[in-house]
């Protein structure tokens, strides 16, 4: 099986994507949380799977898209164990 390349711009788009999701999942009702934070956490690996290197705090913060708040908010995420919800 081929490895898919995907590129920078897309995986920003996803880590975006996972950022908006793990934030509503804050005020979300226990079901839905649990739904919105199992897709963040997916969009989250596939970012880090394909280019884990570029999505350190170190390099986003060298990015103005991301400000501190969404790194802080990419870390916390990172930490979140997929088994514990």
């Amino acid at each position: 099986m081929a490895a898919q390349v995907v590129d920078k711009d897309t995986l920003t788009a996803y880590a975006g994507m996972a950022l908006s999701l793990y934030q509503l999942s804050q005020n979300m009702p226990s079901e839905s949380k649990t739904q919105y934070l199992r897709e963040a956490i997916n969009l989250c690996t596939q970012v880090v799977k394909n280019n884990s290197e570029s999505f350190q705090a170190n390099r986003l913060a060298q990015n103005w898209l991301w400000t501190k708040e969404a790194i802080k908010d990419w870390q916390s995420l990172l930490k979140i164990d997929p088994d514990s919800i």
